[in-house]
């Protein structure tokens, strides 16, 4: 459990490819989770930033374990393929890209030298709780 002692939000995004527009009419900007996979331990949020062509979103900052959290937002990408034309060669390798199913990631910074440490998305952190009540259900059976 991360133990938020600070929470500030950006007011200021940089442009992306995916601009949408929310419900209460602010753009919101998404990465992918291509340009996630291209991030390494040790860059810093400047080199995460530009990895990721998007700013973040909001910050939390853990000052007694010496770790912040910086989040973002991303979008899987999906292929809209009509169904009557499925098995046309033309869409053998999809058909027109859109984007759906927002989700966050989680990049867990060193407070003091601001460089990554790790990061997880809203669906790493889904899987490994069920892995953990799955391990916790056979061990308990044991």
């Amino acid at each position: 459990m991360i133990g938020a002692a600070l929470l500030s939000s950006c007011g200021i995004l940089k442009k992306s490819k995916m601009a949408t527009l929310n419900p209460l009419g602010v753009t919101e900007y998404y990465t992918t989770p291509e340009m996630i996979y291209q991030l390494n331990r040790g860059m810093t949020i400047a080199e995460v930033n530009n990895t990721l062509k998007v700013e973040p979103t909001d910050f939390y900052l853990n000052a007694p374990d010496g770790y912040k959290v910086i989040t973002y937002r991303y979008k899987l990408q999906y292929q809209d393929v009509p169904m009557k034309r499925k098995d046309r060669a033309i869409y053998l390798r999809g058909g027109q890209e859109h984007f759906k199913d927002t989700g966050t990631l989680y990049v867990f910074f060193n407070a003091s030298n601001n460089q990554m440490m790790r990061y997880i998305t809203d669906e790493g952190r889904d899987s490994a709780e069920k892995l953990m009540r799955s391990k916790q259900k056979i061990e308990s059976n044991d």
